[in-house]
């Protein structure tokens, strides 16, 4: 006798087959994964990669090793991937080198016409618009220099108001303090903005410039690294090269990856999905070509910087015998553009003042804190040795600046009895503490309103 199936012990059947050929292949799946990641698949670890391709969550440690298993990857130098990083949240101008774009939020409550707020102008964040009256009620202090000087003029506005409203020579009259500079400035950059703002109509009663890294610094361990002049703008090949057609042709084609890798990885992380070792597989391999893409562009990218970037982005050739001479044009270069603010700004009837920022890699310039030993002091960055080599040729410039007329304090010395921590990174950057000593030297400069012999000396080693 022939024993027949039911129908439904014949969909049971396929139920049973199906469910098993989905456990077989998620076990496959799950071993593949395994192989293919050099670790135990997990959907708790595969659901993380997931989030940190879509950059909704940080990488923790552990997954940036896997990472470096599961996909191909290549060290890139920072101060390259720094540089190149540049152009998207600083756009070029045309007299100054570069300015941040306005913010939307910024622009919406900017005032008409040239009372518009700053950010329009490229340099946000300020609280005035860039253009004022002149007249006995208001006076405008504006700061200029680099990312440190951008501290003092954001992080110390307040304070500056405060304290020169209050002294006896400015009684009476409202301060606006605008900051004008922006990180990686150097000179002549400084002397740039002024003299552009002060084209423009700008009114300024009180220019305060705070430099000295950037001038010493940058132009070794960025612009001559990389084969530029260094005068030029920070990073100017890196934002000026990408104008190539052919440049931009990758650079499209990497944002174009990076675009979709991201929308795989938020698809492929809900449900039902995350919850399949197979769809992770597929993700995987799917996630895998396109970085490998990517990473073809990029390498295409970084061989054609590595020919004849042309005149556009390298500027002049720039040589010298020497480390030292080096610092000596860079120096020389800096000395000359505070003497041509200076005069720029006594033709125009602003007090100019000069300062010479404080920083960690001056020797003997400040008791270091263990916790700035361990942040602020970095021996990769390449910071010290330009710094403490340009830093004492700036200093030994004192006198000739201040023949020249400039009142040029030196901070280098301000902190050399504060025993608190200060600096917070291995820059220049200091914290709020930090702030409040250097502006409070700024605006005992200002309210004593000229050179005085007690400035002949660096800050801090005066007798």
């Amino acid at each position: 006798m022939v024993r027949t199936t039911t129908p439904v012990r014949r969909v049971l059947m396929a139920t049973v087959m199906f469910i098993l050929t989905g456990v077989v292949i998620e076990a496959m799946s799950f071993v593949v994964l395994g192989a293919l990641d050099r670790r135990v698949a997990t959907w708790s670890r595969l659901q993380e990669d997931r989030l940190a391709v879509a950059d909704v969550v940080e990488s923790a440690p552990e997954e940036a090793q896997a990472s470096e298993n599961t996909q191909r990857t290549v060290e890139i130098d920072p101060v390259e991937r720094s540089l190149s990083g540049l152009n998207r949240r600083q756009v070029i101008h045309p007299y100054v080198g570069y300015v941040e774009p306005p913010r939307d939020d910024e622009v919406a409550r900017g005032r008409e016409g040239r009372n518009a707020e700053a950010g329009n102008y490229g340099f946000p964040r300020n609280t005035y618009g860039i253009f004022h009256d002149s007249g006995p009620e208001t006076l405008v202090v504006v700061v200029v220099g680099g990312s440190f000087s951008r501290q003092i003029g954001f992080g110390g506005r307040r304070l500056i108001e405060q304290k020169l409203e209050a002294a006896p020579r400015f009684r009476g009259r409202d301060v606006v303090v605008i900051s004008l500079g922006l990180g990686g400035y150097k000179q002549p950059q400084q002397l740039m903005v002024a003299s552009y703002f002060l084209s423009l109509g700008m009114h300024m009663d009180v220019l305060v410039n705070i430099d000295g890294f950037n001038e010493v610094v940058l132009p070794v361990v960025e612009n001559l690294r990389f084969g530029m002049n260094p005068f030029f703008p920070r990073g100017w090949s890196f934002r000026v090269a990408g104008l190539d057609p052919e440049e931009l042709r990758l650079r499209g084609k990497i944002e174009h990856y990076r675009d979709l890798r991201v929308r795989r990885a938020v698809l492929f992380s809900q449900s039902p999905w995350r919850s399949s070792m197979t769809s992770s597989l597929v993700w995987r391999l799917l996630d895998r070509r396109v970085h490998g893409q990517a990473f073809a562009a990029e390498q295409e990218v970084r061989e054609l910087g590595t020919g004849d970037a042309g005149y556009q982005a390298l500027g002049p050739s720039f040589e010298v015998e020497s480390d030292l001479q080096t610092a000596e044009e860079l120096v020389a270069a800096w000395r000359r553009s505070s003497v041509l603010l200076d005069g720029l700004a006594r033709k125009n009837g602003i007090e100019y003042y000069h300062f010479l920022q404080p920083n960690q890699y001056v020797e003997d310039s400040k008791p270091l804190t263990t916790e700035e030993l361990r942040i602020a002091i970095d021996p990769k960055t390449g910071n010290a040795e330009p710094a403490s080599r340009g830093y004492r040729l700036m200093s030994a410039s004192a006198p000739e600046l201040r023949d020249a007329g400039v009142d040029f304090v030196d901070l280098t010395g301000l902190f050399s009895d504060t025993v608190e921590t200060v600096y917070v990174d291995s820059c220049c950057h200091v914290n709020h503490f930090g702030i409040e000593l250097v502006v409070n030297r700024v605006v005992e400069t200002i309210v004593e309103g000229g050179n005085h012999s007690s400035r002949s000396q660096p800050e801090g080693n005066a007798g």
